[in-house]
Order: structure tokens, then sequence, then C-alpha cells
């Protein structure tokens, strides 16, 4: 005679240690209290980590449409901020219907920067879901920048003190650029700062 096998034993619902919980209470067993205290604790912590694990996966799985949908939005930013008619149009086109786009790639809605009034400089970032972790401390990280060094932005060190050359060099490197116009922009900025630095000492703060 064959010999049966017990099927594996379901580990209790979240709803069923609740209940399991309210009846040691009212039966005044204490230890039983304290025993299911930790069970929710864990049951939580487990949720918890299997929702993270999810969105992270998520997040991976996204990732790379996510950064051209970024791209794409920070580019019709440049277009549109550009305001010649043939860029501006065309940065319209992009934006239009947004919102389908971001919820393609579960994605609430985007923040961009602009540095200066006649957008020196763009950023986009779009708001996704965030990991939660279930303990430990976040990270984060300082850095130096020319407005800490010299009480200047950017964009103000290069206009006060750049040459015209300088300027034109840029604008052509962020018009020049068939993606990520602003970092572009970017590369082409820091040999001026680190020049116009080098020939202004007197511009860093002590």
């Amino acid at each position: 005679m064959a010999e049966q096998k017990e099927a594996p034993k379901q580990a209790p619902t979240l709803d069923q240690i609740k209940a399991e919980m309210l009846q040691a209470i009212t039966d005044g067993n204490d230890a039983d209290v304290a025993r299911l205290a930790k069970s929710i604790q864990k049951h939580s912590t487990d949720i918890v980590k299997a929702e993270a694990d999810k969105q992270k996966k998520e997040g991976e799985a996204l990732a790379g449409v996510r950064e051209k949908l970024a791209v794409a939005i920070h580019t019709a930013i440049g277009d549109i901020s550009s305001q010649r008619p043939e860029r501006v149009a065309k940065g319209v086109e992009v934006l239009a219907g947004i919102e389908d786009k971001l919820s393609k790639v579960k994605a609430k809605g985007y923040t961009f920067k602009l540095d200066e009034l006649d957008v020196q400089y763009k950023s986009v970032a779009l708001a996704v879901p965030t990991v939660r972790k279930s303990s430990g401390g976040g990270g984060g990280g300082t850095g130096v920048t020319v407005q800490s060094q010299t009480g200047l932005r950017r964009g103000e060190l290069i206009e006060k003190f750049g040459t015209g050359e300088e300027k034109a060099n840029i604008q052509k490197a962020f018009d020049g650029a068939s993606s990520s116009p602003g970092s572009a922009k970017w590369s082409a900025e820091k040999p001026v700062v680190k020049r116009i630095l080098a020939d202004h000492p007197e511009l860093i703060k002590r």
C-alpha cells in the first residue's frame, strides 16, 4: 500500500493571526498574546519585504524605458524653451498625451528643474514608486558645486566671465546633441568653469 504524504501546511494569513490575537486577548492568555504579536510583526515585515522585492524587480525591468522617456521629456522641454517654432512644435508633440506614456512605465508624473530665467540647464526625473526598506538607513551624498565655491550659479559664472567663443561652443554642444542635450551642455561647460576659476582664484570662497 502506497504511503500517503500529507499536504504541506499553509501558513496562517495575517487576518487569521489577528483573529487568534483577539481571542487570546478575550481569554486573557498573555503567552498567546505575546506569541501572536511577534507573528503579526514578522508577517508585516514579510509583506513589506515582498512588496519591496516586487517594486525592485519591476523598477529594474522598466529602467530602460523609463530612462528613454525621461530623455524624451528632457529634449522636449529643451525644444519648447528654445522658442524656435519648429522645435517648439516638436516638443509639444512629444508631451502630448504624456499621462498615458507615464502610466505605461508606472510613473505618476515627472519633475524638471530650470536654472536661470533663460533656461541654461534642465534636468528631468520621473516620479516612480519608491522601494521601501524594512530596516537600515538611507544613503546620501554631498559634493562641491560652483555655487558653493563662488556664490554664483554655473550659468551666472559663465555669463559673467566666459568668452564669446566659449559661450558659442556651449550653445553649439547643446543644439547639436542628438540625445541628452543637457549632458552635452554640462560637459562643454566643465572646461570653461575650470578655466574661469583658474584665471580668477579670487572668486573661490575661503
